[in-house]
């Protein structure tokens, strides 16, 4: 469930499942950014899709687990990004705090599961995450196909991938 702001300059998602079918497009958020307020799950079954330049921000340690399918459809000068609630680079100051770049370990990440079906990470950028051992982007399903990642300032590893079979192109990570 989107809901209006409550301290957050932009949308906040409160409920953790999207729906059987959900379609993220950032120039449709307020302020251009969606704060995860709870961890989110797509459920077997379930496809999310998030449009050019959709920028999530997620606060107090929440994780985005992929049972069914999620597909991040960004574009080289619009990218899907996962960031943190604090970081002001990518949808602005959200937090209404003053500048801020954000930092590691202030969410933990991205998990494919080995079920997920067919997914596709296209030009996303993934910042700030890694808390509690978290890997940045995990990725165990070989039916997720990523082409132009880049995963930086997470605490841990960056990226995880588990299963060889997973197609991958122009992926870069940075501490």
């Amino acid at each position: 469930t989107a809901t209006g702001s409550s301290g957050f300059q932009g949308s906040r998602v409160t409920s953790g499942n999207p729906g059987p079918f959900a379609v993220v497009q950032g120039h449709n958020l307020i302020n251009g950014a969606l704060n995860l307020a709870t961890s989110v799950t797509v459920n077997a079954g379930q496809t999310l899709i998030l449009g050019p330049g959709t920028v999530i921000k997620s606060d107090n340690y929440h994780t985005v687990t992929v049972d069914g399918s999620l597909i991040m459809a960004g574009t080289g000068d619009r990218p899907v990004v996962f960031t943190s609630y604090t970081d002001d680079t990518w949808g602005g100051d959200t937090n209404a705090n003053g500048p801020s770049g954000g930092g590691p370990n202030q969410w933990n990440g991205i998990i494919y599961n080995a079920g997920a079906s067919a997914g596709a990470i296209e030009h996303t950028l993934i910042r700030c995450g890694g808390a509690f051992g978290y890997a940045g982007l995990y990725c165990a399903s070989p039916l997720v196909t990523i082409n132009s990642l880049r995963v930086e300032r997470c605490q841990n590893t960056g990226i995880e991938i588990v299963n060889a079979a997973t197609p991958m192109d122009n992926i870069v990570a940075f501490a």
